[in-house]
This record gives C-alpha cells, sequence and structure tokens, in this order.
C-alpha cells in the first residue's frame, strides 16, 4: 500500500498535525530516489502536551503498518538522540507510539514514512531538458520548478523535495555508424532479408534472385570484416557507467547514474546496441528554493573519437 499523490500526503499529514494537542511545527520531506514521503512534527513537550497525554486513550498514536514504511522518533531536548525502540511498538499489524514515555522530554521530533507512488512527483514538479549545439559537443538546459507551491503550504512550516530526477537523453547513434562502415552492410542484409521474406509475386523470380545473389555478397562482405569482437569490445565500452566520463553537469543540478535508452539498434545476429544513453540528474526543491536550472554537457566530439579508436585501431 502506499500513497497515491502529494495530496494525499497533505491530508494524512494534517490529520496528524490535528491528532497532537501540543505546541509544534509540522514539516514535509519527500525523497524521491526513495519514492517516499515524510510527515515531520517537531514537538514541544509543555502543559497542553501532558494534559493531551494523560487523557485516556490519548497516549498512543496507532495506523496500519503496511501504509508506512518506517517510523522514527528522536528526543531534541535535553539531550538529542534517536528514541525510536523505546516508544515503537508493532503488534497485528498495527504501528504504535507511546507519547507518554516523551512526557521527560523538552522537545522531540516524530517523523513517519510513506511510501509513494513515483508518479506523485511528476505531479509536484514540472522539469525540462533541452539540447543544443555546444562547441564539440552538445549542451541540455536543465530546469525543474514547483507546480502549485500554495497547495504545499497548508499547515506546514517547510516542505523539501529531495533528489527529484530530471533526464537527458543523449543520442550516440550517429557516432557509432559513422565510426563503423560494416553497420551499413549489415542494414543492407536485413533489409533484404525482408524483401525476400516478404517477397508476394510468384512472377519476380528474377528480382529475387537478383536480391539473393546481392544478400550473398554482402554476408560475405560483412564476415570478412569480422567485426563481432570489435562489437563485443564496443558493448564492454557502452557501460552507463563509463559513458558518465563524457558528461558534466553545473550549477544546481547533480550527476546521478546514466543508463542504456530502450531504443535499440541491431548490429549483428544477437548482438545490439543503445541509440542512445539516458543521463539521469537530481536536484533539490523547497518553499524556499522553488525552481532550478543546470546545465549538462555532452562531450560528443571526444565520445565519437574513443568510439572510433575501438572499431578502426590503428
Amino acid at each position: 500500500m502506499s500513497v497515491k499523490d502529494v495530496k494525499d500526503l497533505l491530508d494524512v499529514g494534517k490529520k496528524l498535525s490535528s491528532y497532537i494537542k501540543a505546541e509544534k511545527e509540522d514539516a514535509l520531506r519527500l525523497e524521491c530516489r526513495k519514492s517516499l514521503g515524510v510527515y515531520i512534527s517537531t514537538v514541544t513537550v509543555g502543559n497542553a502536551f501532558a494534559k493531551w497525554v494523560n487523557k485516556r486513550f490519548k497516549n498512543q498514536l496507532t495506523f496500519p503498518s503496511n501504509g508506512v514504511y518506517n517510523v522514527k522518533v528522536h528526543a531534541l531536548k535535553p539531550i538529542p538522540r534517536e528514541i525510536t525502540a523505546e516508544v515503537k511498538t508493532e503488534c497485528n499489524n498495527q504501528i504504535a507510539i507511546d507519547f507518554k514515555k516523551c512526557l521527560d522530554l523538552e522537545m522531540f521530533r516524530l517523523e513517519i514514512y510513506y511510501r509513494m507512488h513515483e508518479s506523485a512527483f511528476n505531479a509536484l514538479v514540472h522539469q525540462r531538458s533541452s539540447p543544443e549545439p555546444f562547441k564539440d559537443g552538445k549542451r541540455y538546459h536543465l530546469s525543474a520548478q514547483l507546480i502549485d507551491p500554495p497547495s504545499l503550504t497548508r499547515g506546514f512550516s517547510s516542505v523539501e523535495v529531495e533528489d527529484y530526477p530530471v533526464a537527458a537523453r543523449v543520442h550516440i547513434q550517429e557516432s557509432i555508424d559513422v565510426a563503423l562502415p560494416s553497420l551499413k552492410i549489415f542494414k543492407q542484409i536485413r533489409k533484404l532479408e525482408d524483401d525476400l521474406l516478404n517477397e508476394q509475386d510468384p512472377r519476380a523470380v528474377g528480382k529475387f534472385i537478383q536480391q539473393y545473389r546481392q544478400y550473398i555478397g554482402l554476408k560475405k562482405r560483412f564476415e570478412e570484416e569480422k567485426p563481432i569482437q570489435t562489437l563485443r569490445e564496443l558493448l564492454v565500452f557502452l557501460r552507463p557507467g563509463k559513458f558518465l566520463n563524457y558528461v558534466n553537469v553545473i550549477d544546481d543540478f547533480r550527476l546521478h547514474n546514466c543508463e542504456w535508452g530502450s531504443g535499440l539498434m541491431e548490429v549483428a545476429s544477437n548482438l545490439s546496441i543503445p541509440q542512445e544513453m539516458v543521463v539521469m540528474t537530481r536536484t533539490d526543491l523547497s518553499l524556499d528554493k522553488q525552481a532550478a536550472k543546470g546545465v549538462l554537457e555532452y562531450q560528443e566530439a571526444v565520445f565519437a573519437q574513443d568510439v572510433k579508436k575501438i572499431l578502426n585501431p590503428e
């Protein structure tokens, strides 16, 4: 079970805030990388809190454990320390926080972690990644901005969005096509295979024979170039972690990771390589900083030269 969207998390936080009778500050933290929404309440232990806790049946906060990822409680005053194990119990799929054990404190912080649908974060932030030519490569302008900040201030002193992702789709196919002429031969082979298999006209015998001879000739040329071992070396070279050496991020964004794009191009039997690399960056937003801007630079010329060294060694 998980919270469907940020509105649900705001509603949950508001209900919890109304439940705890005390002087307090409430906040929300959205941990995008972990798909978690965190309700945080910093409570000052005073007379109002003590009276509320000592009322019958008001000494515990309980909720279903299947809807909550984690709960943490920290003493802040007089001595900062985590006291989760002392106040938290789990039984019959219920989590209970015993506030009576907090009465000897001056201040404590309650953190409740809810699982969030990843789509919820996309409804919260508008993001963009726009490419443009730049020197010997490409530059991707990155941006992320809270869509509706007022909706995030419903009773919360602060709202933080951590590690919001913005992806740059970096195309690499052209660099590989230029460096490996045999790819053109392979594409011709595949096209001829399709033409031969799909030929429906029984009278086109002459055309069929001509195409088949062309097919055999191209197959021979392709095999003579022996590209398989070279392509395997290329696959090792195209490991996502290695590709990060060709990109750089500046300003408000951080380089997170990289993976192959969904589009693959077949380069030989049972061998495929990506047409693009998806480079993931992340940034932080808050009510104090509602927008972030940055730049991802791709050293395309350097990448193309290194590909050429692999595919056409001296």
